[in-house]
């Protein structure tokens, strides 16, 4: 497999998907697997994550090569999604209140529309919408499991 060069050196981000764990038991699962909560972001442990201090929810790991949050089980359950800091201000500035009905105009894979749905507490609605119809599928499969 070829190396990803495209991101070098920046961190990994985990947002704690709270439709199905709330960040405390997030925390308490991450210890099981090794990882520990450092509120120094240049620890130098590989196995150290901070919170982010923009995003709440938002776990901040080491760089790709320096962490391997891919094996953590609670990424394959999607109780934590792998999701860059970026795309969690769309749906932070929209700050929708449960109840509310937004609409996701580009929304496969799904992080952003899902990141929505948490803030709603997962009540209202939301219209997500993709042209591609590969990426539209995707956008399916990810909402049911997330």
């Amino acid at each position: 497999m070829a190396e990803d060069y495209r991101l070098p050196g920046l961190p990994r981000y985990l947002r704690v998907n709270t439709l199905k764990i709330g960040l405390g038991k997030a925390k308490k699962q991450l210890l099981l697997t090794g990882r520990h909560l450092c509120p120094d972001p240049k620890h130098p442990g590989h196995r150290a994550y901070h919170r982010d201090s923009d995003v709440p929810d938002l776990l901040v790991f080491k760089p790709k090569g320096q962490s391997d949050v891919s094996r953590i089980p609670m990424v394959a359950s999607r109780e934590l999604v792998v999701q860059q800091k970026a795309s969690c201000f769309p749906a932070l500035a929209l700050a929708p209140p449960p109840g509310a009905y937004a609409i996701d105009g580009c929304a496969a894979p799904g992080n952003k529309t899902s990141h929505l749905a948490a803030l709603m507490h997962n009540r209202g609605r939301i219209d997500a919408f993709e042209m591609n119809e590969r990426r539209c599928a995707l956008l399916r499969d990810m909402m049911k499991a997330k």
